[in-house]
């Protein structure tokens, strides 16, 4: 499980996106971090235990947000603020 976790290191976070289970069931949310590699990293919590995903996965914040898009819901998407 640490070595899945290790492969995401140096990279370069461009975004966060949280998820809830509509109806309550599993998984109970979400965590994806985003990356500038079009990359993402997913964290996901059942039973109160937090858990990461297999490694990176290819793909955009576009991506992660139609993955699982029902029966999940975004609750919070944080995203880099252009520069004024």
């Amino acid at each position: 499980m640490k070595d899945t976790v290790k492969k995401i290191l140096g990279k370069t976070v461009n975004g966060v996106i949280i998820k809830i289970h509509k109806h309550h069931g599993k998984p109970c949310s979400q965590l994806f971090i985003t990356f500038e590699d079009n990359t993402y990293f997913e964290f996901y919590c059942s039973n109160d235990i937090i858990r990461p995903t297999g490694g990176p996965g290819a793909g955009t914040s576009e991506d992660v947000k139609k993955y699982m898009a029902e029966p999940m819901k975004i609750e919070l998407e944080i995203r880099p603020q252009a520069d004024s």
